[in-house]
């Protein structure tokens, strides 16, 4: 059972009841391991992330298994960043300013805690009673058509999505569900069917439009429906309006993001979206994953797949 949001705020200056929380989180009773005495811990000082018992003077270190081992910013500091990233919608360097910390710093700790819902949505799996609603997005500068390279392909230049999101059908109302938005690395139909098979439950009812990447829905095991634009009885709207909020999700808040990054970006846009009932789930979900997740090196927040046209093709 974690603390109140109210007490975590406290924790954001107060680094030794941030150390203590985390070290109760991850031993409830209190036993020493060497002499097995239930006697408190207590913070050691001149060593910030130690503590140390009060019988034989057995050191534990609570931070370590965690995003936070190795971290040279306080736990109090994680703290905040998750609080600031669950509660406030900016960009990183007003997150740096917000937690007066150096603006590298902040954007290497929210690309972490973005890896963590990233985790969390790559796990997701739709569908089953629930209808899903699919559709693709292209997002990017607009084309401008002097350019020969751009004549005849207005989508030369722009990074492609693929959402999903469930809708369910209760009572007479629509109730939405869970949303997972990918990037495509192309648009071909391979891979339309891998994102779809690996978070959509085979049998699901399926709404899409005409598009070609959606063809091959019903020979893999879904019940296929297509909706035209000019109306009829399936539609996609809820995925239309996730695009236009995402849209603002992303350039509104952040002056430009690395296409290379952006599978982060996505992750964290669709983990707050299935925790909007709720906002204090985002804080707390989060804080459960950080807790249980390992370091996190450069070689894990860099292996995304690119678009291919950033690849030269």
């Amino acid at each position: 059972i974690f603390p109140s949001i109210e007490d975590f705020k406290l924790m954001r200056t107060d680094n030794e009841a941030a150390l203590r929380f985390l070290f109760d989180w991850k031993n409830p009773d209190s036993r020493c391991p060497r002499c097995e005495d239930h006697k408190k811990f207590y913070p050691l000082s001149g060593r910030p992330k130690c503590m140390q018992c009060g019988s034989c003077g057995y050191q534990i270190y609570p931070a370590v298994g965690t995003i936070m081992e190795g971290s040279k910013l306080s736990i109090g500091g994680w703290i905040e960043m998750m609080m600031a990233i669950s509660y406030l919608n900016c960009n990183q360097q007003s997150f740096a300013a917000y937690s007066q910390i150096s603006e590298p710093t902040a954007v290497r700790v929210m690309q972490v805690l973005r890896y963590l819902m990233y985790i969390d949505i790559d796990s997701l799996v739709l569908g089953g009673r629930r209808w899903v609603e699919s559709d693709e997005h292209y997002h990017g500068p607009e084309a401008d058509m002097k350019n020969d390279k751009q004549k005849g392909n207005s989508h030369w230049n722009k990074i492609n999505f693929l959402g999903l999101v469930e809708r369910k059908k209760q009572q007479g109302t629509i109730q939405q569900g869970s949303l997972v938005i990918k990037v495509l690395p192309n648009l071909t139909r391979k891979e339309y069917m891998r994102i779809i098979n690996k978070h959509v439950v085979k049998g699901s009812r399926i709404f899409t439009d005409k598009g070609n990447g959606f063809k091959d829905l019903t020979k893999n095991g879904y019940k296929h429906n297509q909706y035209s634009l000019r109306g009829g009885a399936y539609h996609a709207n809820t995925q239309e309006t996730i695009w236009r909020h995402l849209e603002n999700f992303l350039s509104g808040q952040h002056l430009w993001i690395s296409h290379y990054y952006m599978p982060l970006y996505l992750a964290e846009y669709c983990f707050k979206y299935n925790r909007k009932s709720n906002r204090d789930d985002v804080f707390y979900d989060l804080l459960r994953l950080a807790l249980r997740t390992k370091p996190i090196n450069e070689e894990i927040l860099g292996s995304f797949e690119v678009p291919d046209f950033r690849r030269g093709k």
